[in-house]
């Protein structure tokens, strides 16, 4: 085998050779050949080393050096199966590289996940940490806000009790010098005779101070009212609702003023939104004679102070007066003017009082103005009316439209109000005015009220004659009831009957506007009647503009004969009378 290995075999003994063992050695790997090619050591293989030999084994030996025609005499085979070896190891160690390659990105890759994790981590504690810190901060801030409103109030309190003090004082001092002077002038003339400093029986007078409360007397020293900084004594309340308060108030130059006061604190938040309304409606409409008038306001705190003109009587106090007294025509017209004066005032600047009622008119040196604007509201420009969530005014005289449906299924748009809706309320007053009680009174139950008022079924009773109602009274059963004058009936003219129709139609559209009962409503604008020069009588009616243009016409005469001393001769007066009177004839056929 040694000789064949180094060539020096021949071909028999080959032939030999692998006749005998051939199967075994095509599938075996010689050591000895391999490392003699490439120097690979057996020993660093050890899938041939491990391989058991069939049929003989051949010696290692690592000194053995193959020559190059041993190298060229090597079987295929063997060849073949070293190449397959070394292929099988360099797969074998490429597949090991990559699993550890493998290995290795996977390791870097839970590492980068780990450390993203732990840096959103850091990031929510940071958020955490930052939303602590600022609720921290809000805290504080609430805690310095209380603190500074509550030293503002301290503040406010104590300056409102140096005021009184220092009134107090003022008066106090008023009151010493005014009993002094008294004293001065009931005191007898000094003499020269020598008179002891004081008699025996000398009590020392008391120091003057105001004037303590008397059980027997009822006094009490006065309260004020500041606004602004302002005091005012308190006199008497007015009235009050709700949460406010009317007070009668004195100023230091001897001035009526009403106060209203009202407590925030126990009000919604729609409730102080009506209030703050009617300051800014109030500021709107200053200049205006019929709207009561402003002067100051202050919000301090939870309360809200509004200094007005004071009225010397509401007019549903005034109406409760008239009770039981036959009706007065002049009485009527008057006030029915004043107030379509009013509340055409607050049309015209695109208000909608949604309030009307009897209490909400004061007057005031005589005239009849509108108060109360808490529920008021202005007109949109591009629309000619408002929408509304709730019912509001009083029930009595509110109008069809501002009543939702009783079933309780509400307009979602809301209530729908404008000018006819305070026209209507009007018409409730002057109803009250003739026949002593607002349209509806009748209904006890506030339900089968609201239900009667809207609906077109329900006919509103207009009574021939105006019947004195007087106070209930006790009767022989023991039971209270009101008291008709049937002696003081009066008979209601057709013109006033025709205008509180207009006015209590149903139908909002249908309704007279303020304008048309002001200038052209037969109640305040009566027909004219003359005699012709045949004898007959002429009857004419005059609007506001044809009396426009009389009275441009009379001062446009007035001006061309002011030298002329004879324009008011007689003749000339009913000269002129005709020409116009003939002028206003013509325009109306």
């Amino acid at each position: 085998m040694l000789q064949m290995l180094q060539g020096g075999h021949d071909e028999e003994d080959f032939d030999s050779l692998e006749g005998s063992d051939g199967g075994a050695y095509q599938s075996t790997s010689y050591n000895t050949p391999e490392s003699a090619i490439s120097g690979y050591s057996p020993e660093n293989n050890r899938e041939t080393k491990e391989r058991p030999m069939l049929g003989r084994s051949f010696p290692s030996t690592s000194s053995y050096s193959a020559s190059e025609n041993s190298v060229r005499n090597t079987p295929p085979s063997v060849t073949r199966s070293t190449h397959n070896l070394k292929e099988r190891d360099s797969d074998e160690e490429e597949r090991h590289r990559a699993a550890l390659e493998e290995r290795r990105r996977k390791d870097e890759e839970e590492e980068e996940q780990r450390e993203r994790e732990r840096q959103q981590e850091l990031e929510r504690e940071k958020e955490r940490e930052r939303e602590r810190q600022e609720k921290e901060d809000r805290a504080k801030k609430e805690v310095e806000e209380q603190r500074e409103r509550e030293r503002q109030q301290q503040e406010e309190q104590q300056k409102r009790q140096q005021e009184e003090q220092l009134l107090l004082q003022q008066q106090q001092q008023q009151m010493e010098e005014e009993q002094r002077r008294r004293q001065q002038a009931s005191a007898p003339p000094l003499t020269d005779a020598i008179v002891p400093l004081q008699p025996p029986s000398y009590v020392p007078p008391q120091q003057m101070a105001w004037p303590q409360p008397n059980p027997y007397l009822g006094m009490r020293p006065p309260s004020y009212i500041s606004v602004n900084g302002v005091p005012y004594m308190r006199l008497d309340e007015l009235g009050k609702g709700g949460s406010s308060k009317v007070y009668r108030v004195l100023s230091s130059q001897n001035e009526l003023h009403a106060i209203k006061r009202v407590r925030l604190d126990k009000c919604d938040p729609e409730t102080v939104t009506g209030y703050l309304n009617e300051i800014s409606l109030l500021q709107r409409l200053r200049g205006n004679d019929r709207i009561i008038k402003l002067w100051d306001w202050e919000r301090t705190g939870g309360k809200l102070v509004m200094r007005m003109e004071c009225g010397e009587i509401d007019f549903a106090r005034l109406l409760h007066e008239q009770q039981g007294k036959r009706l007065n025509m002049n009485f009527v017209g008057m006030y029915w003017e004043q107030m379509l004066r009013a509340v055409h005032a607050i049309h015209e600047e695109a208000i909608v009082h949604s309030d009307l009622k009897p209490a909400n008119f004061v007057l005031v040196k005589g005239s009849l103005k509108l108060i109360d604007f808490g529920i008021a509201k202005a007109i949109p420009n591009d629309t000619t009316n408002i929408h509304r969530d709730s019912q509001v005014g009083t029930i009595n005289y509110m109008s069809p439209e501002a009543i939702t449906n009783p079933s309780g299924l509400g307009n979602k748009r809301g209530l729908k109000l404008g000018r006819p809706s305070d026209v209507w309320s009007l018409g409730c007053i002057l109803y009250q005015m003739i026949y002593s009680h607002p349209p509806f009174y009748h209904y006890q139950n506030i339900h089968k009220k609201l239900s009667a008022i809207p609906d077109p079924n329900v006919v509103i009773d207009f009574p021939t004659y105006s019947i004195p109602v007087e106070p209930p009274q006790r009767t022989a059963s023991g039971t209270y009831e009101p008291v008709h004058r049937q002696d003081l009936a009066v008979k209601v003219d057709q013109d006033v009957l025709k205008t509180m129709k207009s006015c209590l139609n149903r139908d909002a559209r249908k309704r007279m506007t303020i304008p048309e009962l002001l200038d052209s409503d037969e109640f305040l604008q009566p027909k004219q009647s003359t005699q012709s020069p045949n004898g007959k009588a002429n009857t004419l009616s005059i609007n506001h503009a044809q009396m426009n243009q009389l009275v441009k016409q009379v001062i446009q005469f007035g001006k061309s004969q002011s030298n002329n001393p004879s324009v008011l001769k007689p003749e000339t007066v009913s000269g002129v009378t005709q020409a116009l009177w003939k002028t206003l004839g013509d325009a109306q056929n």
